[in-house]
């Protein structure tokens, strides 16, 4: 439930940075939109495991400010795909696909350790 990682490349990706969102109250009446490579089928739709999938979900519970869980389609196997929410009128990655069920995703808070493997990170 407190998956973070940073990858560090030796050559320059030439992408624009997430905008990431640390340390800020959960957005309960937000709508969660995460994407991701889903580990199982889904009645109604195409499945082969090589489609990336994107689902947008309610805010659910926070069980504590470790994690929080929020309605996903993804189920396992979309560990490490990126949860955007808004947050004063811009789209912030807020969290991550951690831990699923058949209805629901799990993302650890990101909170000061996320900031503080991003600092080492860069260091």
């Amino acid at each position: 439930m407190y998956d973070l990682a940073v990858c560090i490349t030796d050559q320059p990706m030439h992408l624009p940075p997430l905008p990431i969102a640390a340390n800020i109250q959960f957005q309960e009446r937000s709508v969660y939109t995460s994407i991701g490579y889903p580990g199982q089928p889904l009645g109604g739709y195409d499945f082969n495991g090589k489609v990336m999938w994107r689902s947008m979900g309610d805010y659910l519970k926070g069980v504590s400010y470790q994690h929080y869980t929020v309605g996903s389609i993804l189920s396992q196997g979309a560990s490490g795909g990126p949860w955007w929410v808004k947050i004063s009128g811009g789209y912030y990655v807020n969290g991550l696909t951690s831990r699923g069920g058949a209805t629901t995703n799990t993302s650890p808070y990101f909170g000061t350790g996320l900031v503080e493997l991003y600092r080492k990170a860069i260091s």
